[in-house]
């Protein structure tokens, strides 16, 4: 086995976050891996309530990122995904940071290798699941199915949100002074 992708997700020793997200029409999500064609709220509001400046990833469900961070995967040649502008608002100070996007990665990735240890959460079925979504106690990914991508979210489990070891390490190389302040989970591949 070998280390190719890290999950990344908000920091998760941070004691702040998102408190609320935006209201969205119920045909849109950041998590389908699809393109977002409803109109959004510009920008969008998000609540948080990080006493100073929020790190350069935030949120889960919508991943929020930094204008920093954005611009470092383009760098990257990191292109699957969308951006929208977005605003974080702590409502007990007022402090508002505008240099957010809500990140909505394109494409769903299917790639969980057969014998990771895993329980199914929902079975595919003829009722539009089509990729059974599943549990898992160790995720260990098929190289074959990741087809070497930069980031995408797995069809799996799909608030996992993947970036390929490159991608990674490139971010640690040039890290902005306090760092990029996410939490990152190592993932096998075979």
């Amino acid at each position: 086995m070998a280390i190719l992708y890290y999950q990344i997700k908000s920091d998760i020793y941070s004691d702040f976050r998102v408190t609320r997200n935006p209201r969205l029409p119920p045909s849109v999500s950041f998590i389908k891996g699809l393109r977002i064609l409803d109109p959004l709220p510009r920008p969008m509001p998000f609540e948080v309530n990080y006493p100073d400046q929020p790190p350069h990833l935030v949120g889960n469900t919508i991943a929020v990122i930094s204008e920093q961070l954005r611009q470092a995967l383009q760098s990257l040649a990191v292109d699957n995904f969308e951006a929208f502008p977005a605003t974080l608002r702590n409502p007990t100070t007022g402090a508002e940071w505008t240099d957010y996007w809500a990140l909505n990665v394109l494409g769903l990735v299917a790639a969980a290798h057969a014998t990771s240890s895993t329980d199914t959460v929902i079975p595919a079925n003829n009722e539009g699941v089509r990729t059974p979504l599943l549990g898992f106690r160790t995720l260990v990914l098929d190289k074959q199915k990741t087809q070497d991508l930069s980031m995408f979210r797995l069809a799996e489990s799909p608030s996992a949100l993947l970036i390929h070891k490159r991608v990674l390490e490139s971010l640690r190389a040039n890290k902005p002074q306090g760092g990029w302040r996410f939490s990152s989970v190592a993932i096998d591949c075979v």
